[in-house]
């Protein structure tokens, strides 16, 4: 059997592709800017604030970080 070949069916490719670099640079800002964050933020700092949100089941503020980066 075929799958469908229709606009539905097809997934949609990204118009830019993001080096793993960009992304996290992206992520990085967008913690920054969901947290009203103005000095720099370390991979470490990150790492702490996903654990911490993660804990809570803040899962709404993972789908506002990655928004705009896939």
């Amino acid at each position: 059997m075929k799958p469908k070949d229709d606009e539905k069916s097809r997934r949609e490719i990204p118009e830019t592709i993001h080096s793993p670099e960009e992304i996290v640079k992206l992520l990085l800002n967008n913690v920054k800017k969901e947290l009203g964050i103005q000095e720099d933020i370390t991979l470490k700092d990150l790492n702490e604030i996903l654990k911490e949100k993660r804990s809570q089941g803040n899962y709404e503020f993972f789908s506002r970080i990655v928004k705009g980066i896939w």
